[in-house]
């Protein structure tokens, strides 16, 4: 399975689809088949590519066992300070050079903190919004359903 994947993998990269979705998902197969072949690491590798393809990609549900959330959740972590990393790099040139300001690297940090923190706690809003409106439609009663109508009753009582 593992070859094939990375066959998959290589033919993408020829044709020029680095930064598709469908890659991104390539990834996250790769990441299940590698931590549950006992390749943590190798694992926690392709998820963070997956994710930096696709930060919305997510694991099949059927193939998210506690192993594999685990090493996608090490993978997000990764990614986010990554993506910190690379934001202060960047925010520091663009700092110095565009606006004329200079800019310490903590604050640079600090926001790239506040709004990884503002995304995550976006997350948190609309999956706890979604939450509320499924526990809202399994809480609808159905319609009530009579055995006659008014019309047949009224025939029977004459």
């Amino acid at each position: 399975m593992r070859a094939e994947i990375a066959g998959a993998l290589t033919l993408a990269k020829d044709k020029g689809l680095e930064k598709h979705a469908t890659l991104a998902q390539t990834y996250v197969l790769l990441g299940v088949v590698e931590v549950e072949d006992k390749h943590r690491d190798a694992g926690i590798s392709a998820f963070v590519k997956a994710l930096q393809i696709s930060p919305a990609v997510e694991v099949p549900a059927s193939m998210a066992k506690k192993p594999v959330k685990a090493a996608f959740a090490k993978a997000e972590d990764q990614d986010a300070t990554a993506a910190t990393k690379e934001a202060v790099a960047r925010a520091g040139q663009v700092g110095k050079q565009d606006r004329g300001e200079t800019e310490t690297k903590s604050e640079v940090k600090a926001e790239a903190k506040d709004s990884s923190d503002k995304d995550k706690a976006k997350e948190k809003a609309a999956q706890a919004e979604k939450d509320k409106q499924a526990d809202k439609e399994s809480r609808r009663r159905p319609p009530r359903r009579t055995s006659c109508s008014k019309r047949s009753r009224a025939r029977t009582n004459r």
